[in-house]
């Protein structure tokens, strides 16, 4: 049986959730909207196909679908919503479509069985908490375009050893790679102006942070951590 909401419609086929139609999901968890259709029966969900023609998913669309192992996204999708994988424990990989630019804050908050994890070329900036708590993400692919990292976007990303900022970097916010307890060294591109407090606090095992000479950051990048700062 078919359930028809907004601009699609969606089946729960014994463990497979298939959502169809064209145009954007509709946002849920919010003031005017209850949760998703779906939520009481999340447990269920294991796969989740999004056919061809949607172009959007929904804010917390599929929140804690703790179950959730496998989802195919359609080239259509061109944005992902707030929280709309929050709490998506068991899912290990997820491929997002190159055409999507935009990722909004949380989108993959405690998806704590993800494990890698590549930025489309068309994303300009991660967004607040988008991968916090994705405790098992050892590999994070960023792409070239993006300019911001925001708050806590990598927040207690325990399994990452090494990432590459891209150097159009302008922007890294609070506490962004804080409690990334493996992270061994990192560089920060030339042309990051701002930085914030706390960016790498609570790294234990992070020894080397390379950076700008003369960018003034010598404070805010050894707070919380003991690493060893080497000008370029």
């Amino acid at each position: 049986m078919q359930n028809e909401i907004g601009n699609v419609t969606w089946t729960l086929d014994g463990d497979t959730l298939t959502i169809s139609g064209a145009g954007d999901m509709e946002s849920y968890n919010t003031f005017a909207k209850g949760r998703a259709p779906w939520f009481e029966r999340r447990d269920l969900i294991k796969k989740i196909v999004i056919a061809d023609g949607v172009t959007k998913i929904g804010m917390f669309a599929f929140e804690y679908c703790a179950n959730l192992t496998e989802i195919k996204i359609p080239a259509s999708v061109v944005e992902i919503d707030w929280y709309a994988f929050l709490g998506c424990a068991n899912l290990t990989a997820i491929t997002i479509p190159a055409g999507v630019t935009e990722i909004g804050d949380g989108a993959f908050a405690l998806c704590a069985g993800l494990r890698e994890i590549k930025i489309p070329d068309g994303i300009e900036r991660i967004g607040e908490d988008m991968f916090s708590e994705c405790t098992r993400l050892a590999e994070v692919k960023i792409s070239a375009g993006v300019t911001c990292i925001k708050n806590f976007a990598f927040f207690c990303c325990e399994s990452l050893t090494a990432i590459k900022l891209p150097d159009r970097l302008k922007r890294i916010g609070y506490c962004a790679f804080s409690e990334c307890t493996r992270l061994a060294e990192i560089k920060i591109p030339a042309a990051v102006s701002y930085l914030d407090d706390e960016v790498f606090d609570g790294c234990t095992s992070l020894e080397r942070i390379y950076y700008k000479s003369c960018s003034g950051f010598e404070k805010k990048l050894s707070q919380g951590n003991d690493a060893e700062l080497i000008a370029y």
